[in-house]
C-alpha cells in the first residue's frame, strides 16, 4: 500500500505542472500582490479590492507570504546571486505551487500520525485514500488561503490527539491512586 500511496505523491506533484487554474483567487489573492511593485519584483499589478486599502486591508497579507511571498523571496534571491539565473513567468506560476505541495505532505503526516495513534491497522491504506482524493491532488498544490487554513487545523488536531492521550494516560493514573 506504500507504494500506492508514493505514487500518488508523485502524481500531485506531477499535477502541479498544468497550466490552467482553479479559480482566479489563484492569482489575484496571492502572487499578484506579491509581485507588485512595492514588494518582491517590481511587476504593474493591479491589487485586488481585498488589498488595495494599504491602511485598513480587508485580507491579511500572512496567507499569501506564507504561500507565495516564500517562493517569490527564493526566485528573487536566486536571481540576485546566480547571475544566470532568469525569472520567468513559468517559475512565477510553478514554484508557489511547489512550495504548496511540500506543505500538503503536513497534511499526510497529520493523517499518517493520527491513524497511528488510534491503532488502525490500515493507516498507510487510509493515507492512500486521503492522498486520491480530488482536493488534496489539485487545491491543496495550489496558493489558496484555505489551503495553509488546511495545514493549520490538520496541526492542531494533531496536536490534540497528542495532548488528549497524555491527559487521558494521567486521568487514568490519578483515578488509580
Amino acid at each position: 500500500m506504500w507504494l500506492l500511496y508514493c505514487i500518488t505523491v508523485l502524481l500531485r506533484l506531477l499535477l502541479i505542472n498544468l497550466k490552467g487554474y482553479i479559480h482566479p483567487d489563484e492569482f489575484f489573492q496571492s502572487p499578484e500582490i506579491l509581485g507588485g511593485e512595492e514588494l518582491l519584483f517590481n511587476y504593474k499589478v493591479n491589487l485586488p479590492w481585498e488589498f488595495a486599502d494599504t491602511t485598513n486591508p480587508c485580507r491579511s497579507i500572512l496567507p499569501p507570504i506564507i504561500g507565495s511571498g516564500l517562493s517569490f523571496w527564493i526566485l528573487k534571491t536566486l536571481s540576485e546571486t546566480i547571475e544566470w539565473f532568469n525569472v520567468t513567468g513559468n517559475l512565477l506560476l510553478i514554484f508557489p505551487r511547489i512550495t504548496m505541495f511540500i506543505y500538503s505532505l503536513i497534511i499526510d503526516y497529520t493523517v499518517y500520525d493520527i491513524c497511528k495513534k488510534m491503532n488502525l491497522s490500515g493507516n498507510s491504506w487510509l493515507l492512500f485514500l486521503y492522498s486520491t482524493s480530488w482536493i488534496t491532488l489539485i487545491f491543496y498544490t495550489h496558493p489558496f488561503s484555505n489551503t495553509l487554513e488546511s495545514i493549520v487545523y490538520s496541526l492542531f488536531v494533531l496536536i490534540y490527539f497528542k495532548f488528549s492521550l497524555k491527559l487521558n494516560i494521567r486521568l487514568l493514573l490519578l483515578s488509580i491512586i
